[in-house]
Parts: structure tokens; sequence; C-alpha cells
């Protein structure tokens, strides 16, 4: 586990990855809806307007994700315009429980429970989060899904002796390609967004994965401190967001993360915003620069680039314009226009890592930041990542399986 020298961490971690199946406990509980959300297949009834449920399983950031969760209740209680709020969460502590944020007559907020689970199930077990999902969009369907997973992350790495691609429920984790077949087989839902509060969830790898179950994905190509996302400020932009101001949920987080110093914590973080629409084109483009780069992606010096980790072992993640600039400079207007239609915004700070006890920390610098992540393989190698990233559909869609050197 990485701590820190000031008692501050980050959303990765060292975990393995264990695939179990795991049953649902039998005990659930349901009650009066806060909302009227019924369509023609349902009574004929209205459809509430939007529904999100905040997945949390954090059962190794036990010292945040309390607070996580008393940011929700506190911002759903102060937001003018809200609608179905939802959390699955999972601290370690007690067993995970599905909750409904709501507010009484009275206007005082309270957390009833849709259903308890058994303490032993595992959330990120790709059958037990579908049946977790499932519950709460059920429960509470609407015209408009939001998703926001709350944990630790290592971008596309599989979930092996290094950190996994995505959770820590029990020392368990859940691969992107997985998780994007959960998301796609939620009954009836197609999500506007997948906000990720875990480090290095910002790249072309993970994108490329969920572009058909998601319209936008919020994330961070570098870790993300342990406070994660301004809870009480992100519920009031989740439920008041339209389709032109969905940036407005990664520009909550770009103001919290300021650059300055806090309590003796160096507020440092970046978030992009992708359209999910634009990952084919730019993986068309990114193609057509590898395919004319010949032997340079195989020298170019990685040091010379634009790195986003600051552990050795997560040497997974530079910047992907950076990266493409680099290799063929001629090309990248190209690219450029393609990343402007899809990366619809990005925020960094100058520096990352201070606080987080790094004496190799970040200097980004924001001119050239292109919110976006990209693996830089090495040429021969054949340890479990390089052999795991012929596996994801960004390996043949973006044209590396037409360059590599096996």
């Amino acid at each position: 586990m990485n701590r820190l020298n000031f008692l501050i961490k980050s959303r990765n971690n060292d975990l393995t990855f264990v695939y179990e199946k795991v049953s649902f406990a039998d005990s659930f509980c349901f009650y009066d809806r806060a909302f009227s959300y019924q369509d023609d297949d349902n009574g004929g009834q209205d459809l509430t307007e939007r529904t999100i449920l905040v997945y949390i399983a954090g059962d190794a950031l036990q010292s945040y994700v309390q607070g996580n969760l008393e940011g929700l209740v506190k911002g759903y209680g102060e937001s003018e315009k809200v609608s179905n709020l939802l959390v699955y969460f999972e601290d370690g502590r007690s067993a995970p429980t599905l909750y409904q944020i709501i507010k009484d007559k009275n206007g005082v907020v309270e957390k009833n429970v849709i259903k308890n689970y058994n303490e032993e199930i595992i959330s990120t077990d790709p059958e037990v989060m579908a049946e977790i999902l499932n519950d709460g969009f059920s429960f509470c369907p609407a015209k408009n899904y939001g998703l926001v997973m709350g944990s630790h992350g290592t971008s596309w790495i599989p979930g092996t002796s290094v950190p996994r691609s995505w959770g820590a429920s029990k020392k368990y984790n859940i691969n992107i390609p997985e998780l994007a077949n959960v998301l796609a087989n939620i009954p009836y839902v197609y999500l506007d967004f997948v906000l990720f509060d875990s480090c290095y969830m910002s790249a072309v790898e993970v994108a490329y994965e969920l572009k058909d179950v998601a319209k936008y994905i919020i994330a961070s190509p570098t870790e993300v401190i342990g406070f994660g996302f301004p809870y009480d400020a992100l519920v009031k932009e989740m439920f008041s967001y339209e389709e032109h101001t969905v940036y407005r949920l990664a520009e909550v987080y770009a103001e919290y993360y300021d650059g300055t110093l806090k309590n003796n914590v160096y507020m440092e973080g970046s978030i992009a915003v992708i359209k999910t629409e634009g990952m084919r084109a730019l993986a068309s483009v990114t193609s057509d620069i590898l395919n004319s780069s010949g032997e340079e992606i195989w020298n170019i010096d990685r040091n010379e680039l634009q790195r986003y980790y600051c552990i050795s072992d997560h040497n997974f993640c530079w910047d992907f314009g950076y990266f493409m600039k680099t290799l063929n400079e001629e090309k990248y207007s190209l690219l450029v226009d393609e990343l402007d239609k899809t990366i619809i915004y990005k925020y960094t700070t100058p520096y990352f890592g201070r606080s987080l006890g790094y004496s190799n920390y970040l200097t980004i610098d924001p001119e050239t930041y292109s919110g976006i992540a990209s693996f830089i393989p090495v040429y021969g190698s054949m340890d479990e990542f390089h052999n795991y990233y012929k596996e994801l559909a960004w390996f043949k869609a973006a044209g590396w399986e037409d360059v590599w050197f096996n």
C-alpha cells in the first residue's frame, strides 16, 4: 500500500486480482419512491429526469469514503434541483448497502436502505457488480443515467501482481473489458456519463473500451488524492447539468484541486472530460501516425515525454498527445483536430504529488497537457503488461497490431 508521509494517500494501491463468484444476501428493503418515474411500459406515468448511482467499493479507502458519503448527503440537502441519487457503499467496516438519498416532506435528508448485502460479497466481481447496478437502476428508472465509480484504479493494467484496473473490494478488482461488458448489459440503461473517482482512468485504452456504454467519461490521467471528488459540490452539478454543460462535473474537481496549500496539503490534480463518440476517429488517426513512424516508435526516449506516474512500477501512462506529436509532428495536426473534438474539457495543476510524499513528483505543462494518457510499449518486451495489451480493443483499432514487434 502506498502510504504517505503526511498521512495522505492516493486512489491507487498494490493488490492482487482473483476472480470469484459470489451470491447475494436474500434480504432487502423496498420503500416508497421519492419520485414518479414510470413510462409507457410502466403504467404510462412520467419518468423522472435523472438517476445517478454512486458506486463506492472503497474498503481500502476507509479513512476517506465515509467522508465521501457524508458529502453526498450534504450536497443533496443543499441542492435546489434533485432527482434520484443512489449510493452503493462498501467500506470494509459493515455490510455493503444500497441506499437512496431522499428529502422528506420537511426537507430533511435521509439515507433509506434499498438493499443490504451479505458482508462476504465482492463488489468488483462482474456478476455481483451487474446485479447491484441492476438493483439500483431498476429501482429508480429515469430518462437519463449517470454512474460515479469511487475506488482505487490503475488505468487498463490487468489485475495481477500489481495494481488492478479498477476497484478494491477485499483485495479483488475488475479489469476494464469486464467492466465494459457489465455496463453494456444493464437492462434498458445507456449512461450519460461514467465518472471515475480513481487514479489513472483517463487513458485512451480505457476510453476506447467504454466508448459504447457512456456518452462521456470524466477521469484523471494522474493519481487522485485520497479525498477524491468534492461530493457536496458534485451532487449539485449532477442534477443541474445540461448536455452542453457536462464539463461542470469536472470543473468542480478543478475548483477543489486548485494547486493551493490548504491545511498543509497541496491540492493538486488533473481531470478531463472525454466525449466517447470521438474515440473511433481518434484511433484511426493514431493508426495512421503509428504506421507512418517506422522504427521511431521503438527508438523513442520515454524519459523525454510527459509521464503521469510518480511510482516506478506504474510506468504505463504518458501524455497521449505529447507522445503522438513526438512520433510525427507533421501528422499531429490531424490528431489535434480529433483531440479537440474528443477531450471537451481538461484541467491540470502544474505540479502533482508533492503532498503525497513523492520526491519524483510531476511537473506538468498545462499548455501541452492533452488530458488523456497512453501506454508506450517497449520493443521486445514479453512481460504480462505487453501480452495483455494485445487483448485490448485499442490495440487493434489504433494500429498497434500492424507495427507490433512479434
